[in-house]
C-alpha cells in the first residue's frame, strides 16, 4: 500500500494543517488559535495519532 493510498493520511494532514492555521486581517498576521491554544493541542495530538497509525499499518503491510 501507498503512503498516500492510506487511509490515515488526509486526517493526519489535514489535522496538523488545522493546528498550524494563521488568520491574517487587518492587523497583521496571527495565529488562529490565539484565544484557545487548547483546540491547537487537541488538533496536534489528534494529528499525531494518525501519523502513528499511518506509520504502524504501512510497517505492519510490509513485514511478510
Amino acid at each position: 500500500m501507498s503512503f498516500y493510498k492510506s487511509g490515515y493520511f488526509v486526517p493526519a494532514l489535514s489535522l496538523m494543517l488545522f493546528a498550524c492555521m494563521f488568520k491574517f486581517d487587518h492587523a497583521g498576521v496571527s495565529w488562529f488559535w490565539r484565544e484557545r491554544p487548547t483546540v491547537a493541542i487537541v488538533l496536534a495530538m489528534m494529528s499525531a495519532l494518525f501519523w502513528v497509525l499511518l506509520f504502524a499499518s504501512l510497517r505492519k503491510r510490509s513485514c511478510p
